[in-house]
């Protein structure tokens, strides 16, 4: 699992920036993409825009930044 951080103010920008990387193939054909966002709503903007680029939105997990975290320490 790799981390990427990238901070911007703004959010239009980050979103160019994750659609760009989701288009590089994954090294696992079954293998999700995590996001993590502040709030639900910014989570569904942020598929609506994926989708509307790539058509679909898939293999995209979004959550929050304390499940991940809860997550991954007791993994």
């Amino acid at each position: 699992m790799t981390l990427a951080v990238r901070l911007d103010h703004r959010l239009d920008r980050l979103a160019d920036a994750l659609i760009e990387a989701l288009a590089e193939p994954p090294p696992h054909p079954f293998a999700e993409d995590v996001v993590l966002v502040p709030s639900l709503g910014v989570g569904r903007w942020l598929a609506q825009r994926v989708a509307q680029r790539h058509g679909v939105c898939a293999r995209l997990t979004v959550e929050f930044p304390g499940r991940f975290l809860w997550r991954t320490f007791c993994a």
